[in-house]
């Protein structure tokens, strides 16, 4: 029985979340996968959906600080999602994209505050 590959981005049996596709490939290389077994399962990741679904949780922890200090705010996501091997210009499209969702989150009348603003930012 052969275990799974990281389909879509994750890493199977690990809190890794999700990574690009050639951290995905980086890894069941060095678990001896067939390269062609790999590109094929590999092949339709989209490295787009993959960083927001990686930044997402990330960028909601740092919700507050996108209102604070929107500089460190980016470069503490766009270190997190460089780590996790997605490429720069996919990083500053998807980083950019979730500031203007938290800063919109934030400034919207109505809203219950987060726990990062209730008990400081971490």
């Amino acid at each position: 029985m052969t275990p799974s590959l990281p389909v879509s981005g994750w890493r199977t049996g690990s809190s890794f979340g999700p990574r690009a596709a050639r951290r995905c490939a980086a890894s069941c290389a060095s678990a001896a996968w067939a390269a062609e077994t790999v590109e094929a399962a590999l092949v339709d990741l989209d490295p787009e959906a993959g960083a927001y679904e990686a930044g997402y949780p990330r960028a909601v922890r740092l919700a507050a600080l996108a209102q604070t200090d929107p500089l460190a705010f980016r470069r503490k996501l766009g270190d997190f999602l460089l780590r996790r091997g997605f490429g720069y210009e996919i990083v500053k499209q998807i980083v950019a994209r979730l500031l203007r969702k938290c800063k919109t989150l934030l400034s919207s009348p109505g809203r219950a505050a987060t726990p990062a603003e209730t008990q400081g930012v971490r």
